[in-house]
């Protein structure tokens, strides 16, 4: 089972609008490492923008063993990044909705044990409303 470093307290900060939804962060660790998403270049998209220790894994490849480091579960049933192998993880970091509705976006980053268990080192929470 993955381990949570909780070491560091949660924060809710961070608010913006777009012309076709408003995310707002709802819990965050790791510090000061805020989950960030905007609306996207087609309707009821979303882009993840931060934080920046997340969207530095997307500029790398889909590997064998850990994926992206990185997933994200888009409150609608879906997630992301999937493979195959040497993908590009920048797809992972958008989402497009079938409907209108108010999202809860869950991302986290992790790296693995030796053991082969995985470590979370950072979660990330945003309701994301798509108009």
């Amino acid at each position: 089972m993955p381990t949570i470093d909780e070491s560091r307290p949660a924060e809710i900060s961070w608010q913006s609008e777009a012309s076709a939804a408003t995310a707002t962060a709802t819990k965050t660790s790791a510090g000061t490492a805020k989950l960030s998403a905007v609306t996207g270049d087609i309707p009821r998209s979303v882009q993840i923008t931060g934080p920046k220790n997340l969207t530095d894994l997307g500029k790398g490849q889909y590997g064998k063993w850990v994926g992206c480091s990185y997933s994200i579960q888009w409150g609608d049933g879906s997630g992301s990044p999937a493979g195959p192998i040497g993908a590009s993880c920048a797809q992972g970091l958008s989402h497009t909705y079938k409907s209108a509705g108010t999202y809860q976006i869950v991302a986290k980053t992790f790296h693995p044990m030796p053991n082969d268990r995985l470590v979370y080192d950072w979660i990330g929470e945003v309701l994301f409303v798509v108009k």
